[in-house]
């Protein structure tokens, strides 16, 4: 392609051969096992569920709305200006295909005409084996110049340690459009304008988001945060039941099959309720075997994926100190089905220190190697609230073994 890769703090920028920039789409860490995560059939017993709780789903309830949460209020850096960033070139089909998912969201109210001193572009960014595409706003601009929070999204591995290895009965729900539930303020929406034209609806101009969009730095937390405040009273009332949240992500864990379901029905009902959708084509309902966050969940144990896997394997022989640190934020994800990890990478730790030239030795070589290999045997794992005594003889052996 001729396309020159630059690597900068906010993240790498591609350009063409004329130094125009290339639609780019990242993932974070935590999310990258997703690009190698296989769409299962749904659900087969999920048509009675439709029937009895229809506000609890995308497909029948709608575009979810939070009722019970203030709009959200962006505070933007002391000192900063608005910055204006035009419309990329988009080609023809990617402009087409981005229509139809653009005049859904006006329709919903979800996008609303508007002028504003800001604007970022709109990227295009084609679904697997499609001619449709999905429309993505470049917002690294407007992330710059806004106030951080702190991230409180959990870990995905400790998050679920939390579950008890007796608990062996599992619903999975993955909410629709998760951020569009809550309502942006007034004033923040002219943060995230886009330009946009559109003959046949009289649009020439600018449009903006009215509910929480995707790509803003901290819309993960914020909604994280909203979410876990909403289903405070489903925990209080449930006692006897784990419900483990990631961002939009659900997951109930119970004792038996019936626990499980009336967990399930009493969940559903609580988030359609609260303005929430679920994703039928997506939904896991009272499972003695279920994926969640890239992790095989059964009898109490966790098996990595071949998702979760292939997120490693696939990672070529790092060069630049980054793409070492990337690796071992992949791979960390994956340290507890890895005996012990820390000591394993530590050649990598090495070749990651600041003010040292990088050098890829064979002893960092050989780690990145063997962590690859562990995978591929890696075991199920039991609950963290009950470890085995093997793990524990199996790290005094390491320590006792470890030269002086």
């Amino acid at each position: 392609m001729g396309a020159p890769i630059h690597f900068e703090p906010e993240g790498p920028k591609i350009t063409d051969s004329q130094n125009r920039p290339i639609s780019i789409l990242t993932v974070t860490l935590e999310d990258e096992y997703r690009l190698h995560q296989e769409q299962k059939p749904p659900d087969q017993g999920i048509d009675s569920w439709f029937q009895r709780f229809p506000e609890a789903w995308a497909e029948t309830g709608g575009l979810g709305l939070a009722k019970h949460r203030p709009a959200i209020f962006v505070e933007v850096k002391p000192g900063t200006d608005p910055v204006r960033v035009r419309q990329y070139p988009m080609p023809l089909e990617a402009r087409e295909g981005i229509t139809p998912h653009i005049r859904r969201l006006l329709d919903q109210g979800v996008l609303r005409a508007c002028h504003s001193s800001w604007n970022t572009p709109l990227l295009p960014v084609r679904k697997p084996n499609s001619t449709d595409y999905r429309p993505v706003q470049d917002l690294r601009e407007v992330n710059k110049r806004v106030m951080d929070i702190h991230p409180t999204v959990p870990n995905p591995y400790t998050l679920l340690s939390a579950l008890h290895p007796k608990k062996q009965w599992y619903t999975v729900l993955d909410l629709k459009d998760a951020f569009f539930s809550l309502p942006l303020a007034p004033k923040s929406q002219e943060l995230f304008a886009f330009q946009r034209t559109d003959p046949e609806r009289g649009i020439n101009g600018q449009l903006t988001w009215t509910r929480l969009p995707q790509g803003f730095k901290n819309s993960p937390t914020l909604f994280d945060e909203a979410l876990h405040e909403d289903l405070g009273e489903y925990r209080r009332q449930h006692p006897e039941i784990t419900l483990l949240q990631y961002v939009d992500d659900l997951l109930i864990a119970a004792r038996s099959p019936e626990t499980c379901v009336q967990g399930t029905e009493d969940l559903l009902k609580t988030l359609g309720e609260l303005g929430y959708r679920a994703s039928a084509t997506k939904a896991q309902i009272c499972k003695s075997e279920v994926t969640y966050l890239g992790y095989l969940l059964k009898g109490g144990q966790r098996w990595l994926t071949k998702a979760r896997k292939e997120t490693v394997l696939r990672i070529p022989r790092p060069q630049p100190t980054r793409q070492v640190r990337e690796f071992l934020g992949s791979a960390g994800f994956c340290r507890l089905w890895i005996p012990g990890f820390a000591e394993l990478a530590k050649p990598l730790y090495q070749a990651t220190k600041e003010r040292q030239p990088f050098n890829w030795t064979e002893e960092a070589e050989l780690a990145f190697q063997q962590i690859k290999t562990a995978l591929l045997s890696a075991p199920a794992l039991g609950s963290l609230m009950s470890p085995s005594p093997s793990t524990y003889t199996w790290m005094k052996v390491r320590v006792l073994q470890k030269p002086c």
